[in-house]
């Protein structure tokens, strides 16, 4: 029992410790981890998947932007993520609203992580004190929490990378089972929301694994062999139990109108460290001299010189790592462990200075991705381990059990209040922070109906964005929008949008404004920043007139919209119609056969039926979709059923079968041979 509670405290204690951190920072700065991309994109995500969830569906659709967008295809929107779920099921159940679900679900990567991190680095230095040290400070350095903050994808990998780690090296130990525990860590960070994290963390857990496979297999040449067989059939297996996400974003991918190809070369190599802003943010991330007086629309060149912090007392323990490795003070695992370490934090510190661009850049898939600043994480990661086995060392050699206790206290310490001080004291140094107040609301929402909008005039250096309505608000106000946020919309929505797939908000010339293609895409709303006044003449000589207004923006009504249902003619008498997670639902009545009008963007994977009875749809030459209706009452479904979700969800189906049936007959077979076992 003492052995239990031995084994179990220091994880229960790094839990609370992690957790404590962060309510300080919560209290200290509320909804924190809900900024940047965080509220525009992934709250409505969730809202959105949280909804579908509640009508009995799975979100493979999402009507309310891009005038209808494939939704779980789009591989950033976390549908077939459980944690997701979890977490707005929490700030429903804690808050009575759905705003707190982005940092329910980041404080749980991070304590999860931090178990993960405590595993690993007690399986590296068997030393449970230079774990929890390692653990702590992985998971508040400050490359995860300020990006987290903006960009809550970024914890996936804080959250699983060191499990993935850890359950590959107990596979290479000898564990079998361990490969049950990575592939559940691949298809968790996978599932999450952000592929490319996946594919990072891939490289360097077959980096660890593959050199510390060379390095022993003089010495265990069998085990060695066997684990490298189990290790890569357990990636055969993320592949295939990956298949009912793979197979919709691949299709996705090849219809997208920004990513079906390599992204431009200037686009592509944008965004990494230079050798001086790391290590700026190393040595100094209290300065404001690189962030204050600088233009938000230079979001990313501001924040840089700050990611790269992983404490001061880490830098005298890597020193210290660094030093008991070249002298060969370190036991010979140890070493062979700094050694990788120091080989990943070098991969990773020259792929996030762009030191493998041209190379990268050549790889079919790797060229679609950006920002290579996000390599840091895994730096982080290598340099913590360094300085954790550092750690370690250093409380070996100490003789006095009160001086290691002390030193392990001092280091604990002053590495959570260095952490602290830069959290709680100083300002927060985000890509881009939010100015409403939490929670949100939308006065407009049910005076806007289902009708769709247009967002016009707001800028990215606009900090209050929730009531342009722009990016993915609608989404999250249930509303109807022509234009949203996604990374791979389809080349017909984006053409729909007039590539409005960021900010959602028209910039462009007021005199080039389209309105008869507004019209015909039934934008009835103009939601105009009050900044932007050079638009109101154009919207007025048009016949739009002012519905509202306050002191950010003005919205204008336009009567001459089509509605997004009506008979071919504009029609909507006799019809009724509406809108689910994936499906359109109409009960019409006419008094003879008409074609009825559906104002989303066509996508072969609708289906639509009369009465129950399969019907063609039509894709007109704007790439909207009509039906023929037979005069009478009429029930009318037009439902989206991705083929690819079905197939790689049959593919997976298959898999997981044929893999029980495997160990049922191994189970059958060894009872029938030791007929005794487990017998009283």
């Amino acid at each position: 029992m003492r052995n239990r509670v031995a084994r179990l405290g220091y994880p229960l204690l790094l839990a609370a410790t992690v957790a404590a951190a962060l309510l300080a920072i919560e209290l200290r700065r509320p909804y924190y981890f809900l900024q940047d991309d965080n509220r525009d994109f992934k709250l409505p995500c969730l809202v959105h998947n949280w909804r579908a969830l509640h009508g009995g569906e799975l979100a493979q659709f999402n009507f309310h932007q891009f005038a209808g967008i494939p939704h779980l295809s789009t591989g950033t929107t976390g549908v077939l993520y459980p944690f997701g779920y979890a977490a707005t099921l929490v700030s429903y159940a804690v808050l009575g609203q759905p705003f707190g679900a982005v940092d329910f679900l980041v404080v749980f990567h991070l304590i999860a992580g931090a178990i993960g991190m405590f595993l690993l680095l007690r399986l590296i230095t068997s030393d449970r004190r230079a774990a929890f040290w390692g653990a702590l400070t992985y998971e508040l350095s400050s490359f995860v929490i300020y990006v987290s903050a903006c960009w809550d994808t970024l914890s996936g990998p804080a959250a699983y990378f060191p499990w993935m780690v850890y359950f590959a090296l107990r596979l290479l130990d000898g564990a079998p089972r361990a490969g049950s525990g990575v592939l559940a860590a691949h298809l968790l960070l996978l599932f999450m929301g952000y592929p490319q994290s996946l594919l990072h963390c891939a490289v360097f857990e077959v980096m660890v694994f593959a050199m510390l496979a060379v390095l022993r297999f003089p010495s265990h040449r069998t085990g060695v062999a066997s684990a490298v067989w189990r290790y890569a059939a357990n990636w055969v297996l993320t592949v295939i139990f990956s298949l009912p996400l793979l197979l919709p974003m691949w299709h996705q991918t090849t219809i997208s109108a920004l990513r079906k190809q390599a992204l431009p070369w200037p686009e592509f190599q944008d965004g990494a460290f230079t050798v001086g802003s790391w290590f700026s943010g190393l040595i100094d991330p209290f300065s404001n001299a690189h962030y204050a007086g600088t233009s938000i629309a230079n979001w990313l060149p501001r924040s840089l010189p700050y990611l790269s912090h992983i404490g001061y007392i880490t830098l005298v323990l890597l020193v210290v790592g660094l030093a008991a490795s070249f002298r060969e003070a370190l036991d010979a695992t140890r070493m062979k462990y700094c050694f990788i370490c120091l080989a990943g934090a070098l991969v990773s510190f020259l792929w996030s200075i762009n030191g493998f661009a041209l190379t990268m850049y050549q790889i079919p898939v790797l060229n679609r991705f950006r920002w290579p600043f996000k390599l840091q994480i895994h730096t982080a990661f290598f340099l913590v381990v360094i300085a954790a086995i550092g750690l370690a060392w250093l409380l070996g050699v100490l003789k006095s059990k009160w001086a290691a206790r002390s030193v392990f206290a001092a280091a604990t310490v002053a590495t959570l209040a260095n952490f602290l001080l830069l959290y709680l004291v100083f300002p927060p140094r985000l890509f881009r922070t939010h100015q409403e107040r939490v929670p949100l609301a939308e006065p407009l929402r049910e005076r806007l109906g289902e009708r769709r909008i247009l967002s016009v005039g707001y800028r990215f250096e606009d900090q209050k964005s929730a009531n342009s309505l722009g990016f993915n608000y609608a989404t999250l106000w249930g509303l109807q929008s022509i234009a949203g946020y996604d990374p791979l919309v389809p080349e017909r929505n984006d053409q729909v949008a007039l590539g409005l797939t960021h900010m959602a908000s028209y910039l462009g010339p007021p005199g080039q404004l389209p309105i008869a293609h507004l019209r015909r895409w039934g934008v009835r709303w103009y939601i105009v920043s009050n900044g932007a006044l050079e638009y109101a003449p154009v919207l007025l000589k048009n016949g739009m007139t002012p519905y509202f207004r306050d002191g950010d923006r003005t919205v204008y009504l336009d009567s001459e919209a089509s509605p997004l249902v009506c008979w071919k003619l504009g029609g909507v008498a006799g019809i009724d119609y509406g809108l689910t997670t994936n499906t359109i639902q109409a009960d019409v009545d006419s008094h003879q056969e008409d074609r009825l009008r559906l104002r989303f963007v066509s996508n072969s994977f609708f289906n639509a039926s009369v009465d129950g009875r399969p019907t063609e749809i039509a894709t007109d030459e704007y790439g909207q979709m009509s039906l023929r209706v037979p005069a009478g009452r009429h029930r009318i479904v037009v439902r989206y059923r991705d083929r690819y979700l079905v197939l790689g969800t049959l593919l997976a189906a298959a898999a997981a079968m044929f893999l029980a049936g495997i160990a049922l007959v191994r189970r059958v077979r060894s009872t029938r041979e030791h007929p005794d076992v487990g017998a009283p």
